[in-house]
């Protein structure tokens, strides 16, 4: 494997854990759900193991991602920033609350949000 694959390889592996953490199950979780093992999961999580077109579009419908999460790395977000907009988008009447909360919060302090 090249650098490059390899670093794209460690991208691909650290995201897949990250989603997979936001939904709370273990590797042997999903694990089951794609049919494979525990161990192939965790060289897929470290990088240790590319990962194919094929299943990059199968891990990205399991844990509920775009394809282009797995992927692109260049939005300076961090980790922490993605994992907020991904919660805003999946839980809009909750968001909505953050929002009108941030507002008042940015009111108070005198910047106009």
């Amino acid at each position: 494997m090249e650098a490059r694959d390899l670093q794209h390889s460690h991208f691909v592996g650290r995201r897949m854990r990250e989603a997979r953490n936001e939904l709370g199950w273990t590797q042997m979780e999903i694990a089951e759900k794609l049919n494979t093992s525990q161990a192939a999961v965790h060289r897929y999580e470290t990088g240790r193991r590319p990962v194919s077109i094929d299943f990059l579009v199968t891990i990205a419908a399991l844990l509920g991602r775009p394809v282009a999460y797995f992927i692109e790395q260049g939005d300076g977000l961090t980790d922490e920033e993605r994992a907020l907009i991904y919660w805003m988008r999946n839980n809009p009447d909750d968001a909505a609350v953050v929002i009108a909360t941030f507002r008042s919060l940015k009111n108070r302090s005198g910047n106009a949000a």
